[in-house]
Protein backbone atom coordinates (compact mmCIF):
# COMPACT_ATOMS: atom_id res chain seq x y z
CA UNK A 1 0.00 0.00 0.00
CA UNK A 2 1.15 3.29 -1.07
CA UNK A 3 0.41 7.05 -0.31
CA UNK A 4 1.40 10.22 -2.47
CA UNK A 5 1.20 13.66 -1.28
CA UNK A 6 -0.18 16.29 -3.39
CA UNK A 7 3.13 16.90 -5.10
CA UNK A 8 2.98 13.23 -6.09
CA UNK A 9 6.27 12.19 -3.66
CA UNK A 10 5.46 8.91 -1.34
CA UNK A 11 4.61 9.50 1.88
CA UNK A 12 3.83 6.02 3.28
CA UNK A 13 4.74 2.40 2.21
CA UNK A 14 3.35 -0.60 3.95
CA UNK A 15 4.08 -3.81 2.61
CA UNK A 16 6.43 -6.32 1.79
CA UNK A 17 9.96 -6.83 1.27
CA UNK A 18 12.45 -8.89 -0.97
CA UNK A 19 12.89 -11.06 1.46
CA UNK A 20 9.25 -11.52 2.23
CA UNK A 21 9.08 -9.70 5.67
CA UNK A 22 7.10 -6.84 6.15
CA UNK A 23 8.01 -2.97 6.93
CA UNK A 24 6.44 0.39 7.23
CA UNK A 25 7.90 3.53 5.94
CA UNK A 26 7.20 6.69 6.19
CA UNK A 27 8.64 9.79 4.62
CA UNK A 28 8.04 13.93 4.01
CA UNK A 29 6.68 16.32 2.04
CA UNK A 30 10.01 16.84 0.55
CA UNK A 31 10.26 12.84 0.18
CA UNK A 32 13.22 12.04 2.71
CA UNK A 33 12.74 9.17 4.83
CA UNK A 34 11.30 9.65 8.87
CA UNK A 35 10.39 6.39 9.95
CA UNK A 36 11.17 2.67 8.80
CA UNK A 37 9.54 -0.32 10.81
CA UNK A 38 10.37 -3.78 9.85
CA UNK A 39 12.13 -6.64 10.29
CA UNK A 40 15.63 -7.25 9.77
CA UNK A 41 18.51 -9.82 10.24
CA UNK A 42 17.45 -13.07 11.68
CA UNK A 43 13.59 -12.19 11.53
CA UNK A 44 13.86 -9.36 14.60
CA UNK A 45 12.08 -6.23 14.59
CA UNK A 46 13.72 -2.89 14.21
CA UNK A 47 12.30 1.00 14.41
CA UNK A 48 14.51 4.07 12.57
CA UNK A 49 14.18 7.64 12.89
CA UNK A 50 15.60 10.17 10.53
CA UNK A 51 15.83 13.64 10.82
CA UNK A 52 14.28 16.11 8.34
CA UNK A 53 16.93 15.60 6.12
CA UNK A 54 17.16 12.20 6.02
CA UNK A 55 19.88 11.47 7.96
CA UNK A 56 19.62 8.12 11.06
CA UNK A 57 18.68 9.76 14.56
CA UNK A 58 17.56 6.76 16.65
CA UNK A 59 17.63 2.88 16.36
CA UNK A 60 15.85 0.81 18.14
CA UNK A 61 16.50 -3.42 17.49
CA UNK A 62 16.98 -6.73 18.97
CA UNK A 63 20.94 -7.86 18.12
CA UNK A 64 21.92 -11.06 16.47
CA UNK A 65 21.66 -12.74 19.96
CA UNK A 66 18.36 -11.60 20.88
CA UNK A 67 19.07 -8.67 23.03
CA UNK A 68 17.67 -5.78 22.78
CA UNK A 69 19.55 -2.36 22.19
CA UNK A 70 19.18 1.42 21.45
CA UNK A 71 21.51 3.48 19.58
CA UNK A 72 21.09 7.68 18.89
CA UNK A 73 23.33 9.84 16.60
CA UNK A 74 23.57 13.17 16.44
CA UNK A 75 23.19 15.75 13.39
CA UNK A 76 26.62 14.54 11.94
CA UNK A 77 25.90 11.03 11.61
CA UNK A 78 27.72 10.47 14.49
CA UNK A 79 26.66 8.14 17.48
CA UNK A 80 26.30 9.72 20.52
CA UNK A 81 24.16 6.45 23.02
CA UNK A 82 24.14 3.10 23.28
CA UNK A 83 22.07 1.31 25.59
CA UNK A 84 21.68 -2.46 25.11
CA UNK A 85 22.84 -5.62 26.93
CA UNK A 86 25.26 -8.72 26.03
CA UNK A 87 25.77 -12.14 27.44
CA UNK A 88 22.44 -10.77 29.21
CA UNK A 89 23.92 -7.98 31.15
CA UNK A 90 23.01 -4.43 30.38
CA UNK A 91 25.35 -1.52 29.64
CA UNK A 92 25.39 2.02 28.25
CA UNK A 93 28.13 4.24 26.25
CA UNK A 94 28.34 7.77 25.47
CA UNK A 95 30.29 9.51 22.69
CA UNK A 96 31.25 12.78 22.06
CA UNK A 97 30.34 14.63 18.38
CA UNK A 98 32.94 13.00 16.89
CA UNK A 99 31.84 9.42 17.36
CA UNK A 100 34.41 9.05 20.02
CA UNK A 101 33.49 6.64 23.34
CA UNK A 102 33.76 9.28 26.37
CA UNK A 103 31.47 6.98 28.70
CA UNK A 104 30.95 3.42 29.72
CA UNK A 105 28.93 1.78 32.22
CA UNK A 106 28.15 -1.75 32.63
CA UNK A 107 28.77 -5.17 34.18
CA UNK A 108 29.91 -8.88 32.42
Amino acid sequence: IKTYNTDGKATVYLGTGDTGDGFLKTSNADGKETVYLGTGVGGAGFLKTYDADGKETVYLGTATDGGGFLSTSNADGKETVFLGESKGSGFLKTFNKHGVMVGYFGSN
